[in-house]
């Protein structure tokens, strides 16, 4: 298994809905209830699967004079701390054994407060995630078979990505907007899409051929990387402009949710969505899910930091996240 960094989220709505900045994570843990079940079945390989998720709710621009280049620190005697951004939010060890954020003075408030709200989970809930990695998993192995066999033309796995997926959609509402890439297989079973609507798509024999919006609010698959986050976030930016966002409604307050992989955060395509959802304060999340692997280039081939810190230059604030812990996910 390889490590996974998934940028769970970069820009989050104003809204209270569940990809608001306490909910994209949502899929909360259950701390006393069978938690070595309910673990990722690719959680039990020797790294961690992480993600990253950065929920936006930008400050208001600076209007004081801009430093010039001579009052500017040396990073090397003013470092800054970001033991906030790095820190992993997880909620179970690949063991399955429970660990609770609020028995450790050292995490960040904000892994205190989602394992407060995990703690509300239903133990029907964790048993859904369970099922639902486990069917999945089973669907994405003869997939691959079916591609191995020439009977598919390409097929993208979800392998060892389950847990961050299922326990996110999960934490959504049915108004919510999800922008898959082209491997959010679970995410496609958990809203309830047809999965051999996703083989079709794969063999050629159609482009696509379910509806968004008219029942799961699961948008087509996005070959081309990246672009998709830019969809999401002229999304969301139409649902503020419909009054959509921020009413206190929690029955039509929406936001949209955007799944892309950590090659796909240097793209360009990328950047432009972080800063139009920043400046615009757009309901979106971003949930990068770092596999570690861009095709065939490393993560340490794109940035020297983690991922999740990029959303901190569009003025978004970021959780990482465990990506094989569903009830952190």
């Amino acid at each position: 298994m390889t490590r996974i960094d998934s940028p769970a989220s970069f820009g989050a709505p104003a809204s209270s809905n569940s990809a608001s900045p306490q909910s994209a994570g949502s899929s909360q843990d259950a701390p006393h209830q069978n938690t070595a079940h309910h673990q990722d079945p690719a959680a039990q390989q020797n790294t961690a699967h992480q993600n990253t998720a950065a929920h936006q709710s930008p400050a208001p621009h600076d209007s004081g004079p801009t430093p010039s280049s001579r009052a500017v620190a040396n990073p090397a005697s003013s470092p800054v701390d970001f033991t906030a951004t790095d820190t992993v939010f997880q909620l179970l060890d690949p063991s399955g054994q429970l660990r609770d954020p609020r028995e450790n003075p050292d995490v960040p408030e904000l892994h205190r407060q989602l394992a407060e709200i995990a703690n509300d989970l239903e133990p029907q809930t964790l048993r859904a995630f369970l099922r639902d990695m486990t069917i999945m998993r089973r669907f994405d192995n003869e997939a691959t078979s079916l591609q191995r066999q020439g009977e598919l033309g390409l097929w993208a796995p979800a392998l060892g990505q389950e847990g961050g997926q299922v326990g996110s959609a999960h934490a959504l509402r049915k108004q919510d907007q999800i922008f898959p890439s082209y491997r959010e297989h679970p995410i496609a079973w958990v809203r309830g899409v047809d999965v051999v609507e996703l083989l079709k798509l794969f063999r050629g024999t159609q482009h696509g051929g379910w509806d968004p919006t008219a029942e799961h609010n699961f948008h087509i698959y996005t070959l081309v990387i990246g672009s998709h986050t830019l969809h999401a976030t002229g999304y969301a930016m139409g649902l503020q402009r419909d009054g959509l966002v921020g009413t206190g409604d929690r029955d039509t307050d929406a936001a949209t949710v955007v799944y892309f992989g950590d090659g796909a955060s240097s793209q360009g395509d990328v950047a432009e969505a972080f800063g139009f959802a920043s400046v615009n304060k757009a309901p979106v999340v971003f949930f990068c899910q770092n596999n570690q692997w861009a095709i065939s280039v490393p993560s340490s081939s794109q940035t020297t930091v983690p991922i999740s810190r990029r959303a901190l230059g569009y003025g978004m604030p970021t959780i990482r996240i465990d990506g094989n812990d569903a009830q952190a996910g």
